[in-house]
């Protein structure tokens, strides 16, 4: 027996069908005799999958780009492999071949299986709502950050075949959890959830039950949020009156997310938060912050006020009742608490920023109710800014005026004045935030 021999004898030790691997590998050295450098690669190959050097997926993605051209080759390598693992190929509709690796806790279904029946049309059932008490996500940050926070709860995913290798950080994450993972050839499920859809994944979420405001400021005031900033449960929060871009919705929850702010309490005329799209531009943040989205703008006002919070109103320029300049503004010596009415000089200021839609702005009543009316110096010629950039640059503002546990040396060093910039060019949706936010930093300066 030549030291060939015994090297390919010793590399089906462990095999599950021992025969069939014998006859893979002299196929192998038969259909590349004439370019055998590809078939010492094979060998190589083989050698680290029998040694564990390298990771399972790693090996099946040399192996698939090394038999590219050879779809039997790519079938036969199965018998090589635990369990769990798969190579499939997939002839599309104009005979092109197509391979994908499957992984283990995947479970390959039919366009017509039940189970993944919620991602069927997801643009009509989104407009319909007929999810009801469930919601979409798409993309695998999306849903790791769904993961990672374990705030709301994950139904199950649905992935595209071609997308397992690429993803397998984030389906080990998800199979750790129990939860399903199914999986379909890309047209398939292109025509399953009816659209072009590129991102790879979605996922099935369940959404939390929507509290009464009071409630929830008493369930918030003393749960740290799951970003897990230091000093994040004294940060401000965020209240919204009929706010329906769902783009702005989306840049709220990621504006929040950079300057640590606690919450957000949206009324009841402000669009779902749960819609894709606002997952999809909140970066996966809306999964981290707490949120409600139940009440009118009056309930969320006096419940904030029962809790001991400083009220701001963000307002244009223009508005009649003579706002001050946020640049201008300090935050008060000391805090009345409106609940009992008492002095409250023990404690940091708490505060919660009001924000209106664009266009209309806040109601008359939302800022009757407002201890403080702000607004942010611009332009004579231009009336107001985009509210998700309103909100950026005030929060960045405000958190530089914090006192105590809450200034700036205390909170993540991403936030200092120095790395501002930085952090917003990595956080904000909006490119527009980042263009506005800076030139208000420059006339601070």
């Amino acid at each position: 027996m030549t030291n060939e021999q015994r090297e390919e004898k010793m590399l089906l030790c462990g095999s599950s069908r021992e025969n069939d691997a014998l006859c893979y590998i002299e196929d192998v050295k038969k259909r590349f005799a004439e370019r055998p450098i590809i078939y010492y690669k094979f060998l190589d190959l083989l050698k680290e999958f029998r040694s564990q050097k390298k990771d399972t997926l790693m090996i099946l993605q040399e192996v698939s780009t090394l038999f590219s051209n050879h779809t039997d080759l790519l079938l036969g390598f199965n018998s090589f492999l635990p369990f769990g693992y798969k190579i499939i190929v997939r002839e599309d509709d104009r005979g092109k071949k197509s391979s994908s690796i499957i992984i283990p806790n995947v479970e390959l279904v039919e366009l017509d299986d039940p189970r993944v029946e919620v991602y069927r049309c997801v643009k009509e059932r989104d407009l319909a709502g007929a999810r009801k008490d469930y919601f979409l996500l798409e993309g695998e940050n999306s849903i790791s950050n769904l993961v990672r926070y374990g705030r709301i709860p994950l139904v199950s995913i649905c992935i595209s075949e071609k997308r397992i290798a690429p993803m397998q950080k984030l389906i080990r994450a998800v199979a750790a959890k129990g939860i399903p993972i199914y999986a379909l050839p890309q047209t398939s499920l292109e025509a399953l959830v009816g659209f072009n859809f590129h991102r790879g994944v979605l996922g099935c979420g369940r959404k939390l039950p929507a509290m009464h405001p009071d409630s929830f400021m008493k369930q918030q005031l003393y749960i740290n949020t799951a970003l897990h900033h230091q000093n994040y449960n004294a940060g401000p929060i965020i209240l919204c009156e009929k706010i329906n871009n769902l783009d702005n919705i989306g840049a709220l929850f990621r504006n929040a997310a950079c300057f640590g702010a606690r919450a957000i309490l949206f009324d009841d005329q402000c669009s779902d938060p749960y819609y894709r799209k606002s997952l999809r531009v909140s970066g996966g943040h809306a999964l981290a912050i707490p949120f409600n989205h139940k009440g009118s703008i009056q309930n969320i006002l006096q419940a904030v006020k029962d809790q001991g919070f400083y009220i701001i109103a963000l307002v244009t320029p223009h508005t009649p009742c003579q706002p001050q300049s946020i640049i201008d503004w300090r935050p008060p010596s000391s805090h009345i608490s409106y609940h009992n009415a008492t002095q409250d000089t023990n404690n940091p200021l708490k505060i919660a920023l009001l924000l209106g839609a664009e266009g209309p702005g806040l109601s008359k009543s939302a800022q009757a109710l407002a201890d403080a009316r702000l607004t942010i110096p611009m332009a004579p010629d231009v009336d107001s800014l985009n509210v998700a950039t309103t909100a950026a640059v005030a929060l960045h503002e405000i958190t530089t005026k914090f006192t105590r546990s809450t200034s700036l040396l205390d909170r993540p060093k991403n936030l200092k004045r120095g790395g501002f910039l930085i952090s917003l060019l990595s956080l904000t949706a909006a490119t527009t935030v980042l263009s506005s936010s800076f030139f208000f930093l420059l006339l601070r300066r």
